[in-house]
């Protein structure tokens, strides 16, 4: 046997080791853990089957309020990229110096009150002006929760005035409400919910379903603004997509506001 054919053979097995090491570095870097506001859920789960999982990515993700998934962030939680339901929660983590760029604006909020009984009205303060059992999420941890307060504020009517629920995130309130609560508010994002609208429609009738539903006007509350903050540089390629045209479609298409920049 040769030199040349014996040092081949005994270098073998270092390569055979080193192909290894860098497929299993691919696949490290190919698991991804994103933390996301309940409300993102149906977006998140489309972008995970039609894009995500096809390009080899292996997604965990974890939804919750956005006040207790940033708290966790800031407590050094094992994230990659953390979508928040507003801007204040993301910008707690910037400036914890936690991330080397700025939150962006992925999509706006929208608001909407549902209701298990038929809605007569077409005006939010006379749909609330016999109405006294209401659910809505935790306003402080939770923006959409918030902005409900704020819908309350600005028709003049006073929290004291309703018997009211709170759900610990968006997910929540939508649970209470389909469990027997009789009145919500929750993001527009819940109608695009195959599983959310089946149990409403079984709730109510399926042909009168939009007189259940009450599309808050958007100045009833402060724009939701609802920012992304990259955390990992190896979530780069998810993070750029969220905000890519072919996203924004697919937000738009689940009750969502894309404010696009004038080119």
């Amino acid at each position: 046997m040769s030199t040349y054919l014996r040092k081949q053979i005994h270098s073998f097995p270092l390569i055979l080791l080193l192909v290894l090491a860098m497929a299993c570095t691919n696949r490290e870097e190919k698991k991804i853990t994103i933390a996301a506001a309940s409300n993102t859920r149906y977006v998140m789960e489309i972008f995970d089957s039609q894009f995500f999982s096809p390009k080899g990515y292996k997604i965990n993700m974890v939804f919750g309020s956005s006040g207790k998934l940033s708290a966790q962030i800031l407590n050094k939680a094992p994230f990659d990229l953390f979508l928040s339901a507003d801007s204040e929660c993301a910008e707690k983590i910037y400036q914890a110096g936690l991330s080397n760029e700025e939150p962006k604006i992925y999509a706006n909020g929208s608001l909407i009150f549902i209701s298990r009984q038929t809605l007569a009205y077409n005006k939010l303060d006379l749909i609330l002006k016999d109405i006294k059992n209401l659910t809505i999420p935790n306003p402080q941890q939770a923006p959409y929760g918030k902005a409900a307060m704020e819908c309350l504020e600005f028709i003049k009517r006073d929290v004291i005035e309703f018997n009211i629920i709170y759900g610990s995130n968006v997910s929540e309130t939508a649970h209470f409400f389909l469990s027997g609560s009789d009145n919500a508010f929750i993001p527009a994002s819940f109608l695009s919910s195959e599983d959310f609208l089946n149990q409403f429609q079984s709730i109510v009738s399926k042909e009168n379903l939009e007189k259940h539903i009450f599309a808050v006007p958007q100045e009833y509350y402060m724009p939701i603004e609802q920012k992304m903050i990259l955390l990992k540089e190896r979530a780069r390629e998810i993070y750029d997509f969220i905000t890519s045209p072919e996203a924004e479609n697919i937000w738009i298409k689940n009750g969502y506001i894309i404010k696009r920049t004038q080119g």
